[in-house]
């Protein structure tokens, strides 16, 4: 899978080496060689979003896309994702994908009761009104860059609340762009990846993250509930 796009991102804080750690073990794990961890951006103040993390997160993949255009096609991840445990026997589906592909989807999360189109390898093409939840996998092809940068930097301008779409989390800010847009779009179904259980950057943190004592206990505590996960 890995080599059929030109650049592999990691989206990573750089002050979370916990999570570039353990992201490193499983791209190790899914033979991945050649990833980039690209470094997240924490602005000063949340501006028209609802947190700074929301805000930091939307930036960060607006950055990255920028820095990428011109790729002929790349892969973005973040820095908690875990691959499916039958990721290496799945993955081959990208290889169906049409030349005019332009989103695939390969971690996501229908909202519940959605429908779910099967197809004989996974790989479903997704509606343009479909929305889907969660951008830690996920791939974009070169000529739809341009489009992407140009829908989040239009959301960017807007207010909130603006009938087109303002400032929202990323994964809404691609869905709003997918449907105006039309984009091509098509996910694994299931999904190829998922999120490990980590400490959040993005919303308001547990009552236990921010006690230091007991800061050992619960990077224990998730390390074996995504063990747990695992062999389920």
């Amino acid at each position: 899978m890995f080599s059929r796009f030109e650049e592999i991102l990691v989206v990573n804080l750089p002050d979370r080496t916990d999570r570039r750690r353990e992201t490193e073990i499983e791209l190790s794990k899914a033979g991945v060689l050649g990833a980039e961890f690209f470094p997240a951006i924490r602005p000063p103040d949340a501006g028209k979003f609802r947190s700074i993390g929301e805000y930091g997160c939307f930036l960060s993949h607006l950055t990255l896309l920028k820095q990428c255009c011109g790729r002929k096609s790349i892969l973005v991840m973040e820095d908690d994702i875990r691959f499916a445990h039958d990721f290496a026997a799945r993955s081959g589906m990208v290889d169906e994908l049409p030349e005019d592909w332009e989103i695939f989807y390969a971690g996501h999360f229908l909202p519940r009761g959605a429908e779910r189109g099967w197809s004989s390898s996974g790989l479903v093409e997704v509606e343009s009104d479909r929305e889907l939840i969660a951008t830690h996998c996920y791939a974009v092809n070169g000529p739809a860059i341009s489009k992407l940068i140009q829908g989040y930097e239009a959301i960017l301008a807007r207010e909130p609340g603006h009938p087109d779409g303002g400032p929202m989390p990323i994964d809404g800010a691609m869905n709003t762009v997918r449907r105006q847009l039309r984009l091509r779009a098509f996910a694994a179904v299931p999904p190829l990846a998922d999120q490990r259980s980590s400490r959040t950057d993005i919303g308001e943190k547990q009552w236990f993250d921010n006690s230091p004592l007991l800061s050992g206990a619960v990077h224990l505590a998730r390390r074996l509930k995504n063990n747990l996960r695992k062999l389920s």
